[in-house]
């Protein structure tokens, strides 16, 4: 089979199980477009085929491989998914437009109201390296251990949590080379807690 035909088939079988209008938003682009694309009259190439495969959470090169039985599978997975969008730390500050980078999907225990941000320093490796992406949940009330995403002296900042008393708590790093953070020295506000981790492993 042409590998123009089996993208429209692969294509086909998702726009069809999720509907157009919501296969369209999930991807960000036009409904005339996806329609286009499956019945055949525009066809799909390499780089759309990869950034669908992106948007959607498949596995790279999914278009390219003729349908079988475990697309039911597939679909279903894709249609448990909720959108997370990637922002940039600076948008904890309100010092961005507020637009996502990006969005990603991921499973369907994620709270829809859940964002995501990519790490950008090591002050909590070894767990945490640059370039993870990791989800949080904003305005989630953290327990002891959590780790959280905070602004800490107008610094967006992730650190693990640690209570000290009732009315103090301290955001500890794993990397012991970045200062640990008390509420009894630093303006503290807490953004929210971190549910999942994405490591790069490029």
């Amino acid at each position: 089979m042409e590998l123009s035909k089996t993208r429209q088939q692969r294509l086909k079988l998702l726009v069809d199980s999720v509907g157009l209008a919501e296969f369209s938003e999930r991807v960000g682009r036009s409904k005339t477009q996806i329609s286009g694309l499956t019945t055949g009259w525009r066809n799909m190439g390499e780089k759309l085929a990869r950034e669908f495969e992106r948007k959607l959470g498949l596995e790279d090169g999914y278009f390219d491989q003729i349908a079988d039985d475990k697309d039911g599978n597939l679909v279903k997975t894709v249609l448990d998914k909720v959108r997370v969008p990637l922002i940039a730390w600076e948008s904890l500050l309100g010092e961005d437009s507020g637009q996502p980078i990006e969005v990603i999907m991921a499973g369907n225990n994620i709270p829809t109201s859940a964002q995501a941000l990519e790490v950008r320093d090591k002050s909590m490796l070894p767990t945490f390296a640059i370039g993870d992406q990791i989800i949080y949940v904003p305005d989630k009330a953290p327990r002891p251990s959590d780790f959280v995403v905070a602004v800490a002296d107008g610094e967006p900042v992730m650190r693990k949590y640690r209570v000290i008393s009732k009315d103090v708590f301290e955001l500890v790093p794993l990397n012991s080379d970045y200062p640990t953070l008390s509420s009894n020295t630093s303006a503290i506000e807490l953004c929210g807690v971190v549910v999942q981790l994405r490591k790069n492993f490029d």
